[in-house]
């Protein structure tokens, strides 16, 4: 009675018998929906090897990419930085790189909107340039690979 009970179990297994060797089965399709992220170190290192960005500008330029142009203060309210600090560490090397670039400036103002300007509430705008677009884009098919 043992031995038919063993026969029949193993018989009976949910899984083939080959599949205990094996190192890795991948899940059937329709149980997973989406893992675009599952590429995310690899798009990350190669995006930071080849553009020579850090990490934390690969961060900035996939936060902004969607924007037309945005001020300092607005950058770091979103990213909940200090304005300084974000500066210092942030737009001036991308800056420096062509990632980023000065939309508006008060060199750029007319003396109509001069007059309508208060003096010290004018912020600089700033916006991603076209090579940081195609960064971001090189990026996200990296990731969707």
């Amino acid at each position: 009675a043992m031995l038919y009970f063993c026969y029949k179990y193993n018989a009976m297994s949910r899984y083939h018998s080959g599949r205990k060797r094996r190192e890795f089965n991948k899940l059937n399709a329709r149980y997973v929906s989406s893992n675009y992220l599952k590429n995310l170190k690899r798009a990350l290192n190669y995006t930071k090897d080849k553009h020579d960005v850090t990490f934390n500008e690969c961060m900035f330029l996939l936060k902004f990419y969607e924007y037309e142009f945005f001020t300092l203060r607005h950058a770091a309210k979103a990213l909940e930085q200090n304005e300084k600090k974000l500066y210092e560490r942030v737009f001036t090397p991308l800056r420096r790189k062509g990632l980023l670039d000065r939309h508006y400036d008060k060199t750029d103002m007319t003396m109509l909107d001069a007059m309508f300007e208060e003096k010290n509430n004018y912020r600089v705008r700033y916006a991603l340039t076209q090579r940081a677009r195609i960064l971001v884009q090189q990026f996200y098919r990296n990731i969707e690979m």
